[in-house]
């Protein structure tokens, strides 16, 4: 089978697992008969481990989010959602579970809260409101069925749970949340539909990755995953304009004051004392660079990537200025000079004249790279998300001036 397509069937399991939809059950026998071996060779190399089940539910704002009482150490406060706490205890026990190493530098804490943990909170609340519940008997009957799916033993199971710093009980717990979640999805939004002309154009379109061997896998064996495939990206779309819905109708307050964020070394970004400036309600995100200037080569594309892709989700308004050429590098266009309201920004927050030269929201700036000396870019991505992040959180909680 094709890499492409063994990562095809691998997100249809995870769509599975996370709206629990069953695999129609002759398809699926059908499937096991001719392709026996190779189906058991994907299914213990794709759905064994735990860490990618966990990564998937996070990135689609579905984790399930302890409502244990917080235990001794810190009791401060994160964050509030409809007058319903988040402690430190809960962020940190949450985010050292659920996000893996190699993920947390470029996932900060704030970013967590604000993307993954808040919304998971906010549909929990309308699932009690509608009654919606979900048993441990039930989780463990869901385990269980993946289990025997996978081919995954318990000691399997408990050992990678382990290198999460999870037991089963915890394990059985996240899960009955989770379920309780899927269910008031799925009974508020429905499982949407997918037509026949729909799944014939997917089938077309990615016909060459439906391979076995040298054996390219015909429509109708494909037919009952790529239905469930499509219907997945449908419910997801759905689920990220209803947490959006609730963010609008909910009051949340983030108290950013008391995330600490795992500290990295070098320098950072200060804190300059002004307001958080905006530009059509969303918060303004410069960099200031020279053409000449090799410090500003090394970081441009990590900080432009990041600009665009928060700018194309609407979340912030953002200028890269090349001051010897007036060039706005976000944009299509060539400009000529920078606008006399940029200008004055640069001469506000940056009397050194130093580039590269970044102020974020004008409440956040640093002259230089903070991680060029370890050619670590990685690093600066994260600290660009983390600041970005605290911009957005901090934006929920005042109004809105402009500059």
């Amino acid at each position: 089978m094709s890499r492409s397509n063994k990562r095809f069937i691998n997100r249809h399991l995870l769509f599975i697992v996370m709206a629990g939809k069953k695999t129609h059950k002759k398809a699926h026998e059908a499937r096991a008969s001719r392709h026996e071996p190779k189906k058991k060779e994907w299914l213990n190399t794709k759905t064994k481990s735990i860490l990618a089940i966990i990564g998937i539910i996070v990135l689609i704002f579905i984790i399930a989010y302890s409502n244990r009482m917080t235990g001794p150490g810190d009791s401060s406060i994160v964050a509030e959602v409809n007058g319903q706490k988040i402690t430190v205890d809960e962020l940190n026990d949450q985010y050292n579970k659920l996000v893996s190493a190699e993920y947390k530098a470029i996932l900060p804490k704030a970013f967590f809260l604000n993307q993954t943990m808040i919304p998971e909170l906010m549909l929990l609340q309308e699932a009690e409101k509608k009654g919606v519940k979900a048993s441990k008997e039930e989780a463990e009957e869901f385990i269980s069925s993946f289990m025997g799916q996978s081919g995954m033993t318990r000691e399997e199971l408990d050992k990678q749970l382990a290198e999460q710093n999870m037991d089963y009980g915890e394990f059985v717990e996240f899960y009955s949340k989770r379920l309780r979640i899927i269910k008031f999805i799925n009974g508020t939004l429905g499982i949407p539909e997918v037509t026949e002309e729909e799944i014939a154009a997917f089938y077309e379109e990615n016909k060459d990755s439906f391979t076995l061997g040298n054996q390219t896998l015909g429509l109708e064996e494909m037919r009952e995953q790529i239905r469930s495939y499509l219907a997945n990206d449908k419910q997801q779309q759905e689920i990220k304009d209803y947490i959006e819905k609730l963010r609008q109708d909910s009051r949340i307050i983030i108290y950013l004051e008391n995330i600490e964020e795992d500290k990295l070394p070098g320098s950072s970004f200060t804190d300059t004392g002004s307001p958080i400036c905006y530009e059509g309600g969303k918060p303004i995100i410069r960099m200031y660079s020279t053409t000449t200037c090799p410090h500003c080569t090394w970081i441009k594309d990590t900080f432009d990537a990041v600009a665009k892709e928060y700018m194309e989700k609407g979340m912030i308004t953002a200028y890269h200025w090349d001051i010897d050429t007036g060039d706005n590098t976000l944009t299509d266009e060539i400009e000529s000079s920078m606008p006399q309201g940029e200008i004055d920004i640069l001469k506000e927050y940056n009397s050194q004249g130093g580039v590269p030269f970044y102020v974020f929201g004008c409440k956040y700036a640093r002259i230089g790279n903070a991680y060029e000396a370890d050619n670590d870019l990685a690093s600066e991505k994260n600290e660009f998300i983390s600041v970005i992040e605290s911009l957005l959180s901090a934006g929920q909680n005042e109004d809105q001036p402009t500059s």
